[in-house]
């Protein structure tokens, strides 16, 4: 697959601004859009507008796109990055992937606010038979877990984000916790599939998202990852290959 044909250029943030009963796209970019739900208000509520935003995507938009993101409004994606990993995988594949938690689902689950990507036929399935069929609750629970039951009982592949250097590229934390957690007694040992997503080995020179970044904190990883440069340092060249997205055995 030609890496021109990955299609990543519109985004959604879902919401309940205005009590209505039926969905609305509200215009606030060329390339950006507010989809206002009907479910209610509230983290114990991520499930169902999540359920309901990934269902719409489907319905209306599942021509236009090979790959759905799915991430927090505090998660910063690096989307270069991203288009390069999935430049060569199959979108006409079931599959999807991001910070593998390895609790509560056999083959695992991607963390919600490190985000995760769902192929297009993923995206097929998990609403034509995972939903319908009811795979994963309707609404409470934990979002991430959720949607991970009904990707899986539709035949989702899982494929791994790990660089060829085994670090992670997705993350679930704040970049400061990944860092400078101890191993040993991070709570996240305890769920991350992956044994280096802490410590010194936590990141990827080419990561595609981090978690738990504040408002301001964007600008500053904008601004220092696209605005400076380090005199006298020079970058490695980039690899032929960084990624492998193998499907992952439970």
């Amino acid at each position: 697959m030609k890496r021109e044909k990955i299609k990543l250029r519109k985004s959604y943030s879902i919401s309940r601004q205005f009590p209505t009963k039926i969905a609305r796209e509200i215009n606030k970019t060329d390339n950006a859009e507010m989809l206002i739900t009907p479910e209610k208000e509230g983290r114990d509520h991520l499930t169902a507008k999540v359920r309901y935003a990934l269902t719409y995507a489907y319905e209306k938009h599942r021509h236009e796109f090979d790959w759905f993101l799915k991430c927090d409004d505090d998660t910063y994606v690096i989307m270069e990055n991203l288009r390069h990993m999935l430049a060569s995988t199959d979108h006409n594949k079931p599959s999807y992937m991001g910070f593998h938690m390895k609790l509560l689902v056999k083959n695992g689950y991607m963390s919600g606010g490190g985000g995760y990507v769902i192929s297009s036929r993923a995206l097929r399935d998990v609403v034509r038979i995972g939903f319908k069929n009811g795979f994963c609750l309707l609404d409470g629970g934990n979002e991430d877990v959720e949607i991970g039951k009904c990707l899986q009982a539709s035949g989702a592949q899982v494929l791994s984000t790990l660089d060829m250097s085994g670090e992670e590229t997705f993350h679930a934390v704040s970049l400061f916790e990944h860092l400078t957690a101890n191993p040993e007694t991070f709570w996240l040992k305890n769920y991350a599939w992956n044994k280096h997503s802490m410590g010194q080995m936590c990141c990827s020179r080419y990561s595609v998202t981090y978690h738990y970044v504040r408002p301001d904190e964007m600008y500053i990883f904008h601004h220092l990852l696209y605005h400076t440069e380090v005199l006298g340092i020079l970058r490695p060249p980039v690899p032929d290959k960084i990624f492998d997205l193998q499907p992952v055995n439970p």
